[in-house]
C-alpha cells in the first residue's frame, strides 16, 4: 500500500512540476479528501493569473497503461467518478503517467471520450497527447481560448459612409467566457476584418475597393436574446492610423494592440430585455411609418431628379432639409424606448434600416464640409438603400399579420 501511495504522489508532483516549469501556470494541490481530483492548475497569461482553471486527476503506474492496440490508452473507472468528472463546473484533465519512460499522457474527460463497459466505464486518452510536448500547452489552453466558444452571427457588415470605410462583426458566446479570452481573440478578429472584400453597394465599392478599413467594430453578446435586442456586454473598435474620420468612445476600459474595449458596467436587467411593445400597437406605429416615410422618400427622389436637371445645389439642400422635422416625428417615443415583439424582429430591423437611410440623407445634406459631388453621391446611395428596404418591409409586414 505504501509503495502505491508513493508512486501516486510522485506522479502528482511530476505533473505539477510540468505545469509550473513548461507551461508557467499556477498549480494548486487539493488538500481535502480525494474524490477524483488531485490538483488544479490556473492559466497564466503575460505573467498574470487569468482565473481560468482546470481540474487534474493523475493516475501513475504501469497498471494504468492499457493500450487499445490503436492510438489510445484506456482508463477504467466506475460510474460515480464519471458522473463527478462530467458534471464538474471546471474542465477535467485525466493524466496517466508511465513511471518507466516518464511519459505523461493527457486527455479531457468529456461525453465524447467516455463509454460504458460490461463492468463499468472507460475513458479514452489519446497516445499522441504527451504533457511534455511543446504543442500540449496550446491544445490544453485551447479549451478556453478556442474560437469554437463563439458563434459569429454577422460578419463583414459594411456600414461605410462618406470618407470612412467601416466594417463590423457581431458575436454570440456559446458559454460563459472570461474577458481575457475575448481579449485574446480580438486582434485576430480585427485583422481578419481589416481587408474585407464585401461592399454593400456599387457606390461604396467605387470609393473603397482595395482599401483597408478605416474602422472595425466588434460586438459581443452573452446570448441570442441580447443579440436580438442589440444589447452587447462588450464593444471593441479599431481605427486605422491614417483614418480621416476615426470613431471613439467617450471612455474605454482597455486598449490592446490599438483596439479599444468597453464592457457594459453591469448586467442588462431582464425587465429591460423583455420590455416590448404589444404587437397591435407596434404594427400601428410601423404601418404609419412605412406609409409616411414612403411619401417623404418620393419627395426626396423628385428633388434629386430636379437637381440632375438644373444642378442647383442650394435649392436641392433647402428642399431636402425642409423634410427633416416631418420625418423625425414619424417614430414616437414609445417605439424608441421599447423593443419590438419577438415575431416582428426581422421587420423591425428593416424599419431601422429605412430610418437610418433617410436620416443619413439629412446628415450629409446639412454637412457644410462635404463637397457637392460627395453629397449627391451619398444621397443617391441612401435613396437606393431605402428603395431596397421598402420592398422587403412590405414582404415582412405581410408575414406578421
Amino acid at each position: 500500500m505504501i509503495e502505491s501511495h508513493i508512486t501516486e504522489r510522485i506522479g502528482i508532483h511530476k505533473v505539477a512540476l510540468c505545469f509550473l516549469e513548461k507551461f508557467g501556470w499556477i498549480e494548486r494541490e487539493q488538500y481535502v479528501a480525494d474524490y477524483g481530483i488531485d490538483t488544479q492548475v490556473e492559466i497564466v497569461e503575460n505573467g498574470k493569473p487569468t482565473g481560468l482553471l482546470y481540474c487534474i486527476q493523475v493516475k501513475t503506474g504501469t497498471s494504468y497503461l492499457k493500450h487499445t492496440g490503436g492510438e489510445e490508452i484506456v482508463h477504467y473507472t466506475d460510474e460515480k467518478h464519471i458522473n463527478y468528472w462530467l458534471n464538474h463546473s471546471l474542465p477535467v484533465l485525466l493524466i496517466i503517467c508511465d513511471p518507466e519512460s516518464d511519459t505523461k499522457y493527457w486527455g479531457f474527460v468529456t461525453r465524447h471520450n467516455v463509454a460504458k463497459t460490461k463492468k463499468g466505464w472507460k475513458v479514452n486518452v489519446p497516445e499522441e497527447n504527451k504533457l511534455d510536448d511543446e504543442e500540449s500547452k496550446g491544445k490544453i489552453r485551447g479549451y478556453y481560448f478556442s474560437v469554437d466558444n463563439f458563434t459569429i452571427v454577422e460578419s463583414g457588415i459594411d456600414t461605410s459612409h462618406c470618407l470612412s470605410r467601416r466594417i463590423s462583426m457581431k458575436i454570440v458566446l456559446k458559454r460563459e467566457t472570461s474577458h481575457v479570452v475575448i481579449e485574446d481573440q480580438l486582434p485576430k478578429l480585427v485583422e481578419g476584418l481589416k481587408n474585407s472584400d464585401y461592399y454593400r453597394s456599387e457606390i461604396v465599392e467605387g470609393y473603397f475597393r482595395d482599401k483597408p478599413a478605416d474602422c472595425v467594430w466588434i460586438w459581443f453578446f452573452r446570448d441570442y436574446e441580447q443579440y436580438k435586442n442589440g444589447l452587447p456586454f462588450c464593444t471593441a473598435y479599431w481605427n486605422h492610423p491614417d483614418s480621416k474620420s476615426p470613431t471613439n468612445f467617450s471612455s474605454n476600459d482597455k486598449k490592446i494592440q490599438d483596439i479599444f474595449i468597453k464592457y457594459a458596467s453591469e448586467e442588462i436587467p431582464d425587465e429591460l430585455i423583455n420590455r416590448r411593445l404589444p404587437k397591435g400597437k407596434y404594427l400601428k406605429i410601423v404601418d404609419r411609418f412605412l406609409s409616411e416615410s414612403f411619401r417623404i422618400y418620393e419627395k426626396l427622389q423628385r428633388t434629386y431628379q430636379i437637381y440632375l436637371t438644373n444642378k442647383n445645389i442650394l435649392q436641392f439642400k433647402s428642399t431636402i432639409l425642409n423634410c427633416k422635422s416631418e420625418f423625425e416625428d414619424l417614430l414616437p417615443h414609445d417605439y424608441h424606448q421599447n423593443n419590438a415583439p419577438l415575431e416582428c424582429a426581422d421587420l423591425d430591423q428593416i424599419v431601422q434600416n429605412i430610418e437610418a437611410a433617410i436620416d443619413n440623407i439629412f446628415i450629409v445634406t446639412s454637412d457644410e464640409k462635404r463637397d457637392e459631388t460627395n453629397v449627391i453621391a451619398c444621397v443617391e446611395m441612401y435613396l437606393r438603400t431605402y428603395a431596397d428596404n421598402i420592398d422587403s418591409a412590405t414582404y415582412e409586414r405581410k408575414k406578421v399579420t
